[in-house]
């Protein structure tokens, strides 16, 4: 597979879809959780083998852990990254939390970028649960912090990632 460099406006553009699809998801099932699946990949690279490698691991673990009361889910892989759709008959609440509990104890966990929204479209936030913030896969402060000073080089970034990946999978 040859990586594909993603520019500023295929980005917007995708995420622009992405909540017009939330918003057409949830009209179809007014009294669902929705859950969107994404994955964390630093620089402008956003499919690749590696990045694969953690949806499969991620759409898994979602599946094993909501197998009882999934109503409808749908894959998108996409140049811009993959993305996993899943409509949830359990309460916004509880899904934040078990999908809280996979990004924070799945091996790969970091990488999962899982977003709820109450039947309304409201994006649930960890920080209305009460629980803290994500923390950065390299050096465990804040991640946002890191994100927004760029605290950590895109090469050191990507070999983590990779270690991260090959231990999963060893």
């Amino acid at each position: 597979m040859t990586p594909e460099a993603v520019t500023l406006p295929m980005l917007l553009e995708s995420r622009d879809r992405r909540r017009m699809r939330q918003q057409e998801w949830l009209k179809t099932a007014p009294s669902a959780t929705l859950v969107v699946l994404t994955i964390v990949m630093p620089g402008s690279v956003k499919r690749s083998d590696m990045s694969l490698k953690v949806a499969a691991a991620a759409v898994k673990a979602l599946e094993d852990t909501f197998a009882g009361c999934i109503m409808r889910m749908e894959t998108f892989d996409l140049a811009t990254g993959f993305e996993a759709f899943m409509l949830l008959g359990d309460s916004s609440e509880s899904v934040k939390r078990k999908t809280c509990g996979i990004e924070d104890n799945h091996p790969l966990g970091r990488l999962f970028d899982i977003d709820v929204f109450s039947p309304e479209g409201m994006p649930m936030s960890r920080t209305e649960l009460g629980l803290e913030s994500r923390k950065c896969l390299m050096c465990g402060n804040d991640a946002r912090v890191c994100m927004r000073t760029g605290a950590h080089s895109y090469d050191d970034l990507l070999a983590r990632i990779s270690l991260m990946i090959s231990s999963y999978h060893a």
